[in-house]
């Protein structure tokens, strides 16, 4: 089927020379409202999204009647692919993602995005250091004193605990960790890295793959932005160093839901990793098991986190099996925690002393991994969707 977008920024303009020339070009049906190009709330273009199906073709009028953002229309145009569904545009030939030169049209809007992204970086940068040698202070006003916060930072040198400093504060434990972290007004307090990213440094380094420490903000950031040929992937870095399920000595064996640590780690990782998928990155939500080497980060671990625990039906008399899937649990579909884009599993070999990277595919990811440009030094764990799951 053909479908048509039309769209215009105010209710005083009006979409019907957009709608004719839609239907002019085919359209089967046109999808039209009044609304803002730079907003990605759009409930028409929502519904189009959802009707979509392979073979299907949607015809805009002009590129930005579609969005004004290039890395918005590279992740659309994306998602009209996953659907098995093309675009063209009336005004701009070249964008026709029916043709056989689609993969190219789709590199060069990569390509248009990565550099707008850079533009606005630069003009960001330059914006706010202006500001700051004017003597402009970012942020809001610290909710402790200069006093107060130095009186923090010796009681916590002094081994107090942030949720004993904080209740006699009378704020937030988040406050007193934005404070360690020097985001609070004040200078960051000296912290070792962890054992996670030092090991990750580590890897990097050993495969010469650049990459920079994500300075920390008020909002939750990720970790690292790390250079991987012409692209930019984002990290984040966790341990299932305070699991305490993993912690259990009193008896030799120990019992747990498969997947349910990592599962707890996309939880706690969201707004980060949500942080990165915002700029447009392929985002990594890399696990770091340094209670045991194994248990908890399995192969078996991260699937179910994703998709589901393995379920398998079996049949009462025969006891033969009838049918296997992926259950309860599931924590990734379509159009849910579509802001990770693959889990990582980091591990240091007990005996080789080798570190290891395996990257576990997110098939809803909104940001896809380009898995084909990946250094061999990563190991790629890639899906199928089944039966719908």
């Amino acid at each position: 089927m053909i479908y048509g977008y039309a769209r215009v920024s105010t209710a005083a303009q009006d979409e019907t020379g957009q709608v004719r020339q839609l239907k002019a070009a085919g359209c089967e049906k046109v999808f039209r409202e009044k609304i803002t190009g730079t907003t990605a709330d759009r409930p028409q273009l929502a519904k189009l999204m959802k009707v979509l199906a392979p073979g299907d073709v949607v015809i805009t009028p002009a590129v930005d009647r579609l969005s004004r953002d290039t890395t918005d229309l590279l992740v659309i145009a994306r998602d009209m692919q996953r659907a098995g569904a093309g675009i063209r545009s009336l005004a701009e030939p070249f964008l026709d993602t029916t043709s056989d030169f689609a993969e190219i049209i789709f590199a060069i809007l990569g390509v248009a995005a990565k550099l707008e992204r850079r533009r606005i970086l630069e003009r960001t940068a330059r914006g706010r250091a202006d500001a700051k040698a004017n003597g402009v202070k970012f942020g809001r006003k610290p909710i402790l004193t200069a006093h107060q916060q130095k009186e923090v930072r010796k009681r916590l040198e002094a081994g107090e605990t942030q949720r004993s400093v904080a209740r006699s504060c009378n704020v937030s434990q988040s406050t007193i960790s934005r404070l360690i972290r020097g985001a609070d007004g004040g200078p960051m307090m000296n912290r070792a890295k962890t054992k996670s990213e030092a090991l990750f440094e580590q890897f990097l380094g050993m495969h010469n793959l650049p990459f920079e420490p994500i300075p920390v903000s008020k909002s939750r950031t990720p970790d690292y932005l790390v250079a991987v040929g012409e692209a930019e992937i984002i990290f984040e870095v966790k341990e299932l160093s305070n699991d305490e399920n993993l912690k259990r000595t009193e008896f030799n064996v120990s019992t747990r839901i498969v997947g349910d640590h990592i599962r707890s780690k996309i939880s706690e990782s969201k707004k980060q990793i949500q942080s990165g998928a915002k700029q447009g990155r392929s985002t990594v939500l890399l696990v770091y098991n340094n209670i045991d080497l194994r248990f908890g980060t399995e192969d078996r671990d991260f699937i179910a986190a994703m998709y589901g625990e393995h379920t398998v039906r079996i049949h009462r008399e025969t006891r033969s099996i009838m049918a296997t899937y992926r259950g309860r649990n599931k924590s990734m579909a379509k159009r849910k925690n579509t802001s990770f884009s693959a889990l990582g599993r980091l591990l240091k070999h007990p005996v080789t002393h080798e570190i290891t990277v395996t990257l576990f595919e997110n098939i809803f990811a909104k940001i896809p991994l380009m898995y084909g440009n990946l250094p061999a030094c990563f190991e790629i764990n890639r899906f199928e969707v089944e039966n719908g799951v």
